[in-house]
């Protein structure tokens, strides 16, 4: 119990009495910190927690470490100890014995909103932070920031800070800008305040400014990790960012798409297929951008973050253009190829049926033919006449020759020497089916004229 009480009181002088009511008490527990050898101290306090520990006082021990060390780093800033300041050495052996000895065991909120006001002043005076962030400085600074009890009061010194944070902290901490954006929205939701909106915005332009410079000098890879990290800022900044990876990862696709292509394996319709989704990545980075006021005629950072992402663009889309003409134009080759082809089947295809549209044509004649010199015509004449069915049969002989010649010249056939000896046949047909049918006519006429002359006893014969 002496050894708790000892450490409540120690507790209470390195808090310099917060708790106390008694003012004369708080004077005199102030008197007695002002009048430690703080070095001495430091140079104790080590041993003093392990013995603590030892003995089984874990909980006095945090709690007597995090008042100490939030002390010990509260007065060396307020009498300038270089052992204290973020600036007290150089070169990165300093910045690391810094970090892990002064930083890291800020456990109190007090301790690290005196190192956020005391980091901001030095970065406003244009101090180089680089040697601070290599040894993870920044890193534990971010993890702070997820707890805004952790920022300066009022809420106008925590906006200070988390400004000076970001627009002359390094470019390359990864998590800062979100952690700051998301910091300033807490701070403008819980106070009620509009102070965040400005510094919001500087930050926001920091993050394009960075983005733009990224894209433009830096390797894909550093592209990914900042993008990566600006995509999970609070919405609508967040969007932003996403819409310009989602561009930029189709861009990168598109790229190795069109370098691997084969002009003789890919269609015209591939090509316009992907350069349609190029358009509406970027239609939907532009979106996001006009949606919330990024892309404005006075924020010349994000026009110039949008003409990168064009440029981006520009190459692939140029490419995909060529394809697709060079595509279109062997389709075009290859449909005027096949169309050839099939018109010289249809002509091959057409002379077959022609052929043998020519050989019915020919045996369709030949048996008119035939069957006329049967009949005695020409030569001594139809001596029998047309009875019988014979002028039927002379009738279906003729309609076949007839249907024979329309499908031929259906067919394209023009044989001239075929059709003048079909013309022949079928003529030959017609006289002697007229004369056939003009006999009976003929002899009524020449009895009567034989009548005439007194000869009608030679109509027998003529009968006969």
């Amino acid at each position: 119990k002496i050894i708790r009480d000892g450490c409540d009181y120690i507790l209470q002088v390195f808090s310099e009495g917060e708790q106390m009511k008694d003012i004369a008490k708080k004077q005199q527990l102030k008197k007695a910190m002002d009048s430690t050898d703080l070095v001495q101290v430091d140079s104790l306090l080590d041993g003093l927690l392990g013995e603590l520990r030892a003995i089984g006082l874990e909980g006095n021990a945090r709690a007597l470490e995090t008042a100490a060390r939030e002390q010990l780093f509260l007065t060396g800033l307020k009498k300038q100890d270089p052992r204290m300041m973020v600036d007290g050495g150089e070169g990165s052996k300093w910045a690391t014995h810094y970090v892990n000895t002064v930083v890291k065991r800020l456990y109190g909120k007090n301790g690290r909103q005196g190192f956020l006001r005391h980091l901001a002043s030095k970065l406003l005076d244009n101090y180089n932070p680089q040697d601070f962030h290599n040894s993870g400085g920044f890193t534990i600074v971010v993890d702070w920031l997820e707890d805004v009890t952790n920022l300066p009061t009022p809420p106008r010194a925590s906006v200070q800070v988390l400004e000076a944070l970001c627009t002359k902290g390094p470019d390359t901490v990864r998590g800062l800008h979100r952690a700051v954006t998301t910091a300033l929205i807490k701070i403008g939701v819980a106070f009620g305040s509009t102070a965040p909106r400005a510094a919001l915005e500087k930050v926001e332009q920091a993050m394009a400014r960075i983005a733009h410079d990224a894209l433009t000098n830096s390797s894909s890879e550093q592209v990914r990790e900042v993008l990566d990290d600006f995509r999970l800022a609070p919405t609508p900044l967040g969007d932003r960012f996403e819409a310009c990876q989602n561009l930029l990862r189709l861009v990168s696709e598109l790229e190795n798409a069109t370098a691997a292509a084969s002009a003789e394996l890919e269609t015209s319709d591939r090509w316009k297929a992907l350069i349609l989704d190029l358009e509406r990545a970027q239609q939907a980075a532009a979106e996001v951008a006009n949606m919330h006021g990024f892309f404005t005629p006075d924020a010349n950072v994000w026009m110039q973050l949008r003409q990168v992402e064009d440029r981006r663009a520009q190459g692939p889309r140029l490419r995909l253009n060529q394809l697709r003409k060079q595509a279109e134009r062997r389709e075009l080759e290859e449909r005027n190829a096949i169309d050839e082809a099939q018109k010289k089947a249809q002509k091959a295809e057409a002379v077959v049926r022609c052929e043998a549209r020519a050989s019915v044509m020919k045996d369709a004649v030949r048996s008119l033919k035939e069957q006329l010199a049967i009949w005695g015509y020409p030569g001594a004449g139809l001596t029998e006449g047309l009875y019988d069915g014979k002028f039927s049969q002379l009738k279906g002989l003729c309609t076949e020759v007839v249907r024979a010649k329309s499908d031929y010249e259906q067919e394209g056939g023009e044989d001239r020497h075929l059709l003048d000896g079909l013309a022949a046949v079928l003529e030959t047909a017609r006289m002697a089916a007229r004369q056939w049918c003009q006999q009976p006519a003929r002899l009524s006429e020449i009895k009567k004229t034989l009548r005439k002359f007194g000869l009608g006893n030679c109509t027998q014969v003529l009968e006969a």
